[in-house]
């Protein structure tokens, strides 16, 4: 068994705007180059703070005070002109700190982390036929658009066992499907569940999705099954469901965990500075100080959300925690 479609690109940063499409008029750019150039920044910028931000938090950030500070670099990867249009595309690098600076004074809520692979099955309902694993074409358009970075969608391989979990009879009721044991089968807890019935003229796309535990379901209308309609929905749904993730993720956060810690200390001030960047840390809730002496710190960190957030985020703060033989050793880069 293995997993065969990532949508996520691990290698990007969550704080990059990249391959950013931007098309304007030809007159435009051939009148003012520099203004153009600014309001691709500043599209840019509304959309890494949409990524971040709940539904409606997006509009209480002020734009023109606020985008010129946070771009640490711009490049223009390609420029065309096309007829009486003229296309830019760009990648624009964002300083995390001025971002979260804009948030915290606002008092806005905010996600910066990647979700955990959402497992995701897409099947095809036409003349009461339902097809499962033969979707190819639905599955490469879905893991295309990807509308959201914080977003990683995981299509199933459909190996014998796969198919084994379904059968046209439980298809039938696709609305009372769960997969659970699906995802289970593939050491997933989120799952993503949609349905094209083709035999339906109103409420024809049906959505099942589960994060953090909490399922929930959404009935969308196509008006044409042509791949243009499907792509434009799938666009909808993706924004949908990145705002939906992150809602659950401020409103409802997976439960709190604690770890061990040891770390090496050559003096006072390494216990110090330790304590600084714990606590300056997002998702800790607390740290226990267990023992203490002049060579060794020991300590309790309780923290929300995976370990592998845990690590990333304590990395970003300048400190390693990494595990060898039995026990976690923290340490200051």
């Amino acid at each position: 068994m293995f997993l065969v479609c990532f949508v996520i690109n691990a290698n990007s940063s969550i704080y990059t705007v990249d391959n950013f499409k931007y098309t304007t008029n030809f007159q435009s750019v051939k009148k003012n180059r520099p203004r153009v150039i600014e309001k691709i920044k500043i599209d840019a910028f509304k959309t890494i703070v949409s990524r971040f931000l709940i539904k409606g938090d997006a509009d209480k950030v002020n734009v023109g005070s606020n985008y010129q500070k946070t771009i640490k670099s711009f490049n223009i990867l390609d420029e065309n002109k096309n007829n009486k249009t003229y296309d830019f595309l760009v990648k624009v690098e964002f300083d995390q700190d001025q971002l979260k600076k804009i948030f915290n004074e606002k008092n806005l809520k905010f996600i910066d982390f990647k979700s955990k692979p959402i497992l995701t099955l897409i099947v095809k309902k036409y003349k009461d036929n339902f097809f499962l694993w033969e979707n190819d074409s639905l599955n490469n358009l879905w893991t295309e658009i990807n509308q959201n970075d914080l977003l990683s969608f995981v299509i199933p391989s459909g190996d014998l066992k796969d198919r084994g979990l379904f059968n046209d009879t439980d298809l039938k009721f696709y609305e009372l499907i769960s997969l659970d044991k699906l995802s289970k089968n593939y050491g997933l807890n989120d799952y993503l569940f949609l349905v094209i019935d083709e035999d339906k003229q109103a409420d024809n796309l049906y959505i099942k999705y589960s994060f953090n535990n909490l399922k929930f379901n959404k009935k969308y209308t196509l008006k044409t099954f042509q791949e243009s309609s499907i792509k434009d929905i799938f666009k909808t749904i993706q924004k949908d469901l990145g705002f939906a993730w992150k809602e659950i993720q401020i409103l409802t956060p997976t439960k709190q965990n604690e770890i061990k810690f040891i770390a090496k200390l050559e003096n006072l001030n390494d216990y110090l500075l330790i304590k600084k960047k714990i606590k300056i840390t997002q998702n800790i809730n607390t740290i226990e100080d267990k023992m203490v002496s002049s060579k060794k710190y020991e300590g309790l960190i309780n923290f929300s959300g995976d370990l592998d957030s845990l690590v990333d985020k304590l990395n970003e703060n300048n400190v390693v925690l990494e595990k060898k033989n039995e026990n976690w050793i923290l340490k200051i880069k």
